[in-house]
């Protein structure tokens, strides 16, 4: 009988060690997503905020109101305490700041966060 001396492929356990390793990360990735795609809109109305005609000038009530208004096409529901908006010589500063939690295993939570910040000119 002849023998086998360079085996070549993976082994039952490291394939099932790889599978649960790719398992883990996909886990991982998914229970992030739903945190990151809502940032990703934040991320825009606060881009598009700078731009916007209907801003300028505006006062501070109305811009957070426009902001509330947008997010919340979008589903995104932040707090008054995460938006930010002070008067500046520039015009006003609007920062977005907050984290989210995201149960992942057990007692385990993934916590994101997130900051956005711009300048709304007189």
């Amino acid at each position: 009988m002849k023998q086998v001396r360079n085996q070549k492929g993976m082994t039952l356990a490291s394939m099932a060690m790889l599978g649960m390793l790719i398992g883990f990360v996909a886990y991982f990735g998914f229970m992030l997503y739903g945190p990151v795609y809502d940032d990703l809109s934040v991320k825009t109305v606060v881009e598009n905020l700078a731009s916007d005609i209907k801003v300028k000038g505006a006062s501070a009530k109305v811009v957070r109101g426009l902001i509330q208004k947008r997010l919340s096409v979008n589903r995104v529901d932040l707090d008054k305490k995460e938006i930010v908006i002070e008067k500046t010589k520039e015009g006003l500063s609007v920062v977005i700041d907050y984290e989210r939690r995201v149960d992942f295993v057990g007692n385990v939570d993934l916590i994101a966060s997130f900051s956005h910040t711009t300048l709304i000119p007189k």
